[in-house]
């Protein structure tokens, strides 16, 4: 009598203690995937970092997004976009970033660099 009363007292605490128990091991096996699943994303985000610093330091200049297509009628090309075309122009930079860089069709800038070249070279050869 003495014994199943003494198991009918302790059988809710051991039953509490067992789900503690059960909890604690679902919140260490949650703990430890969480952990891998963020080292796997860490690994990701390096690889992908890593492929975009070698694209970066592959690639020779960045592609340079047109931010609004060229109108189809322009007027004439003014003195200001010509001086900074030539400026571009003479720090090394191509037709094709300047011309998007400024607004202007790839044609239009190797045109006015074509004359700007002919008129140093008459300028040069008249001197």
């Amino acid at each position: 009598m003495v014994h199943a009363r003494m198991i009918q007292i302790l059988m809710p605490y051991a039953l509490i203690a067992l789900a503690l128990i059960g909890s604690l091991g679902l919140f260490l096996s949650l703990k430890g995937e969480l952990w891998t699943s963020a080292r796997k994303q860490r690994r990701r985000v390096a690889q992908i970092t890593q492929r975009l610093d070698e694209a970066w330091t592959s690639s020779q200049q960045p592609a340079i997004p047109l931010l609004a297509a060229p109108q189809a009628t322009r007027s004439s090309l003014n003195y200001n976009r010509r001086a900074q075309a030539l400026r571009l122009a003479r720090r090394g930079d191509d037709p094709s970033r300047i011309a998007a860089v400024l607004g202007m069709t790839r044609k239009e800038v190797e045109l006015l660099l074509r004359v700007q070249t002919i008129t140093i070279a008459k300028a040069s050869g008249s001197n």
